[in-house]
């Protein structure tokens, strides 16, 4: 009679596997306060004679949070929140031919003192070595509107990364109040932006970078703000007119060049074309200067712009076609000067270091605005 073999001896339990989460880093956090303060005068605005022009006074106060994080070694995530405080003659003055400062929000319109809030959140994955890919999403709150954007971007490097191709797309969508001239809500718009950007990016020798890039813009929908008028030969105020749709497209390049007492010089040209006539060309020049842990900037711009097809300051109430007195849409040339300071402080021993910044510029344009503003911001960064 055979016997049964002996039970098989039990099988050893196999250790638990243990799951790291990866690593969260911080990289980056700043503080940053922005002052704008504009003035001049523009034939679309009612705060002025009805014949125009009225202001465009404008003050902008924003406080402004950035944070930069990374995920293990692909994954980057930054985020940037923004509150805006802003002050302005023109769209609290529809009933036309009141001066600055007389109280009309006994009736609906966008409140002379507003706020605005923005989030924009950028999460780039590094796909391989030589590929990176991510997306952009933001969104803006402020009295008269909403905005949702969201898009997708991508770079690929070549030729041991002294090459790189960048591709993006981007789409927003703008749902905001309408108002009638005597600045009673009667509804809501919107208005859709789409935008397709290509570039290159070249190291032509050790210290000089090229950049060039194409942009296209097309937007649809009602392409106004709503509050914006034009004055009439009958000496009262129309609604401005504007297509329905407008396509833009812009061609840029910059030269970056290395200096060899510790600075840089960049140089850029943008043209720019759209749908409506109207033609522009910028060109800058920016100097950096390294003096230690100091950096010093001096940045200056000039802009030239043809006027939109259907501009002008006075028009026939009988008219039926096009219209805008927008100074933003005129005939202008403009010129910027900036300058900047940034001081690096090291801290600790793990290369991490705080910096504090300043930056001012002056922007004066030829049809009667001028902008000035001065940001300050502090930081810690790996």
């Amino acid at each position: 009679m055979l016997e049964a073999p002996p039970p098989a001896p039990p099988r050893p339990i196999d250790p638990p596997v243990t799951v790291y989460a990866p690593a969260y880093q911080i990289q980056l956090i700043a503080l940053r306060f922005t002052y704008f303060d504009q003035d001049g005068l523009g034939y679309q605005s009612a705060a002025g004679p009805a014949s125009g022009p009225g202001s465009e006074r404008t003050t902008i106060a924003q406080p402004q949070n950035e944070v930069v994080a990374t995920v293990g070694d692909r994954l980057t995530e930054r985020i940037v929140t923004s509150v805006d405080v802003i002050t302005a003659a023109s769209p609290n003055h529809k009933l036309y031919g009141l001066p600055v400062g007389t109280p009309v929000d006994v009736i609906s319109s966008p409140s002379r003192i507003n706020e605005a809030e923005q989030i924009d959140s950028d999460t780039t994955y590094a796909w391989s070595r030589t590929i990176n890919v991510g997306l952009h999403a933001d969104y803006h709150l402020e009295e008269p509107l909403e905005s949702w954007g969201l898009g997708m971007f991508a770079t690929r490097a070549f030729a041991d990364d002294n090459t790189v191709l960048a591709a993006s797309l981007y789409q927003v969508v703008d749902w905001f109040d309408s108002f009638n001239l005597d600045g009673k809500r009667y509804g809501r718009d919107v208005r859709t932006t789409t935008n397709l950007n290509l570039g290159v990016t070249q190291l032509l020798t050790p210290t000089t970078i090229v950049l060039g890039s194409y942009g296209f813009t097309t937007q649809g929908g009602t392409l106004t703000n709503t509050w914006n008028s034009v004055p009439l030969s009958d000496g009262t105020r129309g609604t401005e007119l504007v297509p329905r749709r407008r396509d833009r497209h812009a061609l840029s390049g910059r030269l970056v060049q290395w200096l060899p007492w510790q600075g840089a010089l960049r140089l850029g040209y943008r043209f720019y074309a759209d749908s409506w006539g109207s033609v522009a060309h910028t060109v800058e020049a920016n100097l950096s200067q390294r003096v230690g842990r100091l950096t010093l900037d001096l940045g200056a711009r000039t802009h030239w712009q043809s006027a939109v097809d259907f501009f002008g300051i006075v028009f026939d109430p009988a008219g039926t076609g096009f219209r805008t007195a927008d100074s933003d849409l005129a005939a202008f040339t403009a010129h910027a000067v900036s300058a900047g300071a940034r001081w690096d402080q090291p801290i600790g021993h793990r290369g991490h270091q705080i910096y504090f910044a300043l930056t001012g510029e002056r922007y004066v344009r030829s049809n009667d605005l001028h902008v000035d503003f001065v940001s300050g911001a502090v930081g810690w960064q790996q």
